[in-house]
């Protein structure tokens, strides 16, 4: 470490450095998953044991995808007719 102390390329392991923070989200999300918690292997277990249950929370997700994305363009429709109606207006 003596000697990458003055090297650039090592800088991001300094705190101050700007990358510092991402660096760390690297190390935690490594470490989640070389050592993860009893609850998250018994979760995995279970969805192994079931994967019918995995293909339902699957779709459930998509349905719910599409809804929230539904009403994101419904929303974004009704902004357009009002600044057409307010454009009128003017």
């Amino acid at each position: 470490t003596q000697r990458e102390n003055k090297n650039p390329q090592f800088d991001f392991l300094k705190p101050t450095h700007a990358l510092f923070g991402y660096f760390t989200s690297l190390v935690d999300s490594y470490t989640k998953c070389m050592m993860p918690n009893k609850e998250e292997v018994e979760k995995l277990k279970k969805y192994i044991a079931n994967p019918q249950e995995v293909m339902d929370r699957a779709l459930a997700r998509f349905a719910w995808d599409e809804q929230e994305e539904e009403k994101r363009q419904n929303r974004a429709e009704e902004e357009k007719e009002e600044k057409e109606q307010m454009a009128q207006i003017d």
